[in-house]
């Protein structure tokens, strides 16, 4: 007998997984190819590309009437389980985090992440399907918008950079990206220029994942956290180059080790390298 999705933490395990009944979740995969999820997927599974969330620019789809069409065709209602999972390689982690914080960011609060996505699922030798779940429309209520509560914009960034606040900023990238030595998997483009916010520590995303490729143990968070002097105390603003990648730190931060105070800024590098310079400071404070 499959069991009802219990919801006891923001992260489930392939395990617990294939015990649910598959008609009472939805797993949503983003981040890959229609090609790499028409090859084998999480029975279940429904696909949103990436253009549905983000725009040609990197930036997130605020919309909320559009985000709610989105998730009345996939056959979600409010009270559905949505299991947020990623395949291809562990970089692609970041998806799955960054597609929970969209979710619960439009307030849809019956949300998870799989550890290890669904690559880890295919390794165990568990079902995978080729053809995409056939669901029944719902009629999805249009969210009030998109929550603050866990997205920092540019001034809160400002702030914690010129000491205003007291928010402690963590960036996500590369050691190459952090040290200002190379853009990610890109030329620069329209005035990007490399470095990182002035601050920052650096809590690449990759460093959250084991050997194995899922989360490391809590108490091994602790100790990394702790190495950097990250302080549950105050708040955390995280960043990378669009907030995908910092999306796991933001998880990781918020909803494995419980800070009280997390926010992705997902304008991250894309928009800090271009927009914030001397004037562009004084500008949004509003002395010039």
């Amino acid at each position: 007998m499959m069991l009802e999705p219990s919801i006891v933490s923001a992260l489930v395990q392939t395990e617990t997984l294939s015990t649910w009944d598959d008609t009472k979740f939805c797993v949503i995969e983003t981040g890959m190819t229609r090609g790499e999820f028409d090859a084998g997927h999480i029975p279940g599974s429904v696909f949103w590309p990436i253009s549905e969330l983000m725009t040609p620019h990197f930036e997130l789809q605020t919309d909320p009437a559009r985000f709610a069409a989105l998730l009345s065709r996939s056959g979600i209602g409010p009270d559905t389980v949505v299991v947020c999972s990623f395949g291809g390689e562990p970089f692609m982690a970041g998806w799955a985090s960054w597609l929970y914080w969209v979710l619960t960011g439009f307030g849809h609060a019956r949300a998870v992440v799989l550890d290890g996505g669904t690559e880890k699922w295919r390794a165990e030798g568990r079902a995978v399907r080729t053809e995409e779940a056939a669901r029944t429309a719902t009629v999805y209520p249009t969210p009030a918008g998109f929550g603050s509560a866990e997205r920092a914009m540019l001034p809160r960034v400002l702030e914690a950079v010129e000491g205003i606040s007291e928010a402690q900023l963590v960036d996500a990238r590369s050691h190459a990206e952090y040290r200002g030595e190379n853009f990610y998997d890109k030329p620069p483009r329209d005035g990007e220029r490399a470095g990182r916010i002035p601050g920052a520590r650096h809590l690449p995303n990759m460093a959250l994942l084991g050997a194995d490729d899922v989360y490391r143990p809590l108490g091994e968070l602790r100790e990394l956290v702790a190495e950097l002097g990250l302080s549950m105390e105050r708040p955390a603003i995280t960043y990378c180059a669009v907030g995908i990648r910092s999306s796991m730190v933001w998880f990781a931060l918020r909803h494995l080790l419980r800070f009280p105070e997390v926010r992705n800024y997902d304008g991250s590098w894309n928009e800090w390298s271009r927009a914030v310079s001397a004037e562009t400071e004084l500008q949004i404070r509003g002395e010039l």
